[in-house]
């Protein structure tokens, strides 16, 4: 089933509702306020089959300067627009600013229909037709027909009719996973939960799992029962299709989720709340240059409160703007692409919008020429072309990459396969920029022989000594990225922070082997803490500063680990101790690493303040977590 989702736009009391009543024969005002006060508060819907055999399906939005956040929910991911406006007002506050609403979320289809020309005459309709015209000049809307009506005679609604039937439907693809923007939910009888929205992207079908995301809160899981699209029972529903899914699961109710919030492909976990975005040439900010600037972010059906920050001008190859960076009080599911409008802080007033351009925004950073530049890459509308873009500032996880467009990762693979210019790294799935990098791979190498040629007595280089070593510093994050791609393929073996050619074996001197002969048998484990410097040097009876220099010696061979400025530990018993690593969600405490490992409090200390140096754990307040993605602490 091919639909084309039309949406209503224009001032309070010009008409809209009466005019869908008479393209489509249904009321869509339903609440009992509405018609009380004949005033549309929420959002309605109608349907028609068109010639063509595709489903119309109209969302008519309040007009009211009150109602504007409902208008913003039901102009999300429509086809086209229908702005309305009355011949005896002509265009009115909300006309305008629904008009640039439909302009920002980039509405590209619209026809404008001129009402009530029965209540004026010929030269009121010729004035008012002239304003919309001007009106119209100035916005992407410009070439809009207009159609003069009135609804009560039914003059002029058959033009309008074949006007809208000759509206396309826009192309979408399918590729993408599916999410849709929640903006309604009911407990239908005999059907449970029941939420409405457009399909933003992909293809939903009955029987899939989803995700119902609800702000800060864990996403529910769920599963689709039912699906409707022009209150027609269906299979399967697809981007830019108007649907209702029936959802069940075992935390799933009314209270689950409701207007603003989101239902997504499983694949879709992450939610952010501080996401960059693109403002295009002309956004009207007050205090432009105020950092944190209040605003109301509207994105989907959703409205969040923020505060935007301006990064610097846009630059590239047809990119225009600013960027900015945007910082909300509750986290939305966003991908790169998506169109927002901004709202100043009282909400009282449409100030700009954009559109996303990484939903993933780093907590550093943000302002830095290379990340200005990342953002440019970032975008790009061709996933291949962005993908290409981001690799050459360096490593790029395939995983965030794929979050970010809303793409499953499969679909990121089939990039790599058709470009010639990428290459996977295997163990954290990074991609890289194949004919910029590969010579800082073989930099790397050349490092490593190098240092193994000057320094045969050492067990290898550790990160500050390559970057001693390279001719350039590199881009953040690519030096780590190399050195695991050289380790998972064998090329280097890495233990302990030091990086070596597999078969490279250190050399003591001879006093240090004989040194280490005597001191080895002090140091095996045996449960209990190795000796510091000045128990060992008291056990052998020689000088704590001559005993300190062997260690030190015998550590850079990678005999020992030296985790604190007077213990140095076998390491056999870090690796034993890096796999005890309480597996917990949430991390861990001192007093949980000790009730699992038996350490007394002091070497517990040692021994994760040398981890979380390492790079395997990560200290927020007085818990600890295990880094994702850490090269292994053991030998590889």
């Amino acid at each position: 089933m091919k639909t084309l989702v039309l949406a209503t736009a224009g001032h309070v009391d010009h008409g809209k509702t009466t005019l869908v009543r008479a393209l489509t024969g249904v009321e869509t005002d339903r609440l009992a306020e509405e018609k009380r006060r004949g005033l549309t508060i929420e959002l309605g819907r109608a349907y028609r089959e068109l010639p063509d055999g595709r489903v119309l399906g109209i969302v008519d939005v309040p007009g009211h300067e009150r109602f504007v956040g409902t208008m913003l929910s039901g102009v999300s991911g429509i086809d086209a627009a229908l702005l309305v406006v009355a011949a005896d007002d002509g265009p009115m506050p909300q006309t305008i600013e629904h008009l640039r609403i439909l302009s920002l979320l980039g509405v590209r289809q619209s026809l404008v229909a001129l009402t009530k020309t029965d209540l004026v005459d010929g030269h009121r309709v010729a004035e008012v037709t002239r304003q919309i015209q001007e009106l119209l000049a100035a916005s992407p809307l410009a070439e809009a027909p207009i159609f003069p009506i009135s609804a009560a005679t039914a003059a002029g609604v058959e033009p309008l009719e074949t006007a809208i039937a000759n509206l396309r439907t826009e192309d979408r693809s399918l590729d993408a996973l599916f999410h849709l923007a929640i903006d309604r939910s009911f407990i239908a009888p005999g059907r449970g939960l029941v939420v409405t929205g457009t399909v933003s992207s992909g293809v939903i079908r009955v029987e899939d799992a989803v995700l119902l995301h609800r702000g800060a809160q864990p996403a529910h899981p769920a599963r689709v029962r039912g699906i409707e699209v022009a209150g027609r029972g269906t299979d399967q529903a697809s981007a830019g299709m108007r649907c209702a899914l029936d959802l069940a699961g075992p935390d799933v109710d009314r209270g689950t989720v409701g207007r603003g919030d989101w239902v997504s492909d499983p694949a879709m976990t992450d939610v952010s709340d501080r996401l960059d975005v693109l403002l295009p040439p002309g956004t009207a900010l007050s205090e432009r240059r105020r950092d944190d600037m209040p605003v109301h972010f509207h994105i989907g059906a959703a409205d969040r409160a923020g505060r935007l920050a301006l990064l610097g001008d846009a630059a590239g190859d047809g990119q225009e703007g600013t960027w900015a960076r945007v910082r909300l009080s509750e986290p939305v599911l966003a991908v790169t692409g998506d169109r927002f409008v901004l709202r100043d802080g009282s909400a009282q007033n449409t100030i700009g919008g954009g559109i996303v351009i990484d939903p993933f925004g780093p907590a550093r950073g943000r302002a830095k020429p290379d990340r200005l530049a990342e953002l440019g890459a970032l975008a790009e509308a061709d996933p291949r072309t962005a993908l290409e873009g981001l690799a050459g500032f360096g490593p790029v996880g395939q995983g965030l990459f794929a979050r970010r467009r809303g793409l499953p990762e499969a679909a990121v693979t089939t990039l790599l396969q058709t470009s010639p210019r990428l290459f996977a790294v295997p163990r954290a799935e990074l991609i890289w920029l194949h004919q910029d990098w590969l010579s800082f791979l073989e930099e790397c190498q050349a490092a490593v022989e190098a240092a193994h040629s000057a320094h045969p007595e050492l067990a290898g280089m550790d990160r500050s000594a390559f970057l001693r070593a390279l001719s350039v510093r590199p881009q953040p994050g690519l030096l780590d990225a190399a050195l695991g791609y050289l380790t998972e393929t064998g090329t280097l073996s890495h233990r302990h922070g030091v990086w070596a050619h597999p078969e490279h074996e250190p050399k003591l001197s001879d006093g240090d082997e004989a040194f280490w002969a005597r001191i080895g048998p002090l140091l095996r484990s045996d449960g209990t803490p190795p000796p510091v410097v000045h128990e060992l040097a008291k056990s052998l009876g020689q000088d704590p500063e001559v005993v300190g220099r062997h260690l030190v010696r015998i550590a850079r061979a990678g005999r020992l680990v030296r985790i604190g400025r007077n213990r140095f530990v076998p390491p056999g018993d870090l690796d034993r101790l890096a796999a005890a690593l309480p597996q917990m969600e949430n991390g861990f405490t001192v007093a949980d690493f000790r009730s699992t490992t038996g350490l007394g409090r002091n070497f517990t200390i040692e021994v994760l303040e040398y981890f979380d140096r390492a790079g395997i754990t990560r200290r927020e307040g007085d818990r600890r977590l295990i880094r994702p993605h850490t090269i292994a602490h053991s030998a590889t």
